[in-house]
């Protein structure tokens, strides 16, 4: 299990991110001020890199799966600065929401825990929105007609995961999987 220690680095880093949302916020709220908006930039980075580290930063900015959503919130930040700060900010959430979507179901389980967000992210409406953009599974019919088929092989390390805690394995019984059997 992965434990996050906080120590004061950390404790910087997020205090960094809060501001640059903050200062983006802020940004838009003053009509797209140009300043404030590239302020709330530069603070969201900084606090990133500060909480996760810089090398992680740089893995992370720079997977080939992510270089869409890069470019998109550096060239929307090169517009933001020289000007056009609806354009720019317009261009970077749209990098932004390509960078960070992979996280939307955790955020989706800490929205719910939240006392009065948790009862609006459970009505209908929003839990379909939240619901499409959750990653897909592979059900468990299909994998058997793959595995029937011989596409796919019962040695291959995702199917053995998949079997272990769909089917009761050692991972489901003994570390709390889906189907645990006592």
């Amino acid at each position: 299990m992965v434990s996050f220690e906080m120590n004061d680095r950390k404790k910087i880093g997020l205090g960094l991110t809060g501001f640059g949302i903050f200062f983006s916020f802020l940004g838009i709220i003053f009509f797209f001020d140009k300043g404030l908006l590239a302020m709330g930039n530069i603070l969201f980075v900084s606090g990133v890199s500060v909480t996760i580290g810089l090398k992680s930063t740089m893995q992370f900015f720079m997977k080939r799966s992510n270089f869409k959503g890069t470019i998109s919130f550096g060239v929307g930040f090169f517009i933001l600065v020289m000007g056009w700060p609806i354009l720019g900010m317009i261009i970077e959430a749209y990098g932004f929401i390509v960078l960070f979507s992979g996280f939307w179901p955790t955020l989706a389980v800490f929205l719910q825990k939240i006392p009065v967000l948790g009862w609006l992210v459970q009505q209908p409406y929003i839990r379909s929105l939240f619901d499409r953009y959750r990653g897909k599974r592979v059900p468990v019919h299909s994998l058997e007609r793959k595995i029937a088929k011989g596409k796919k092989s019962w040695s291959d390390p995702f199917t053995l995961l998949f079997q272990s805690e769909t089917f009761g394995g050692f991972h489901a019984k003994y570390h709390g999987g889906f189907c645990s059997h006592s």
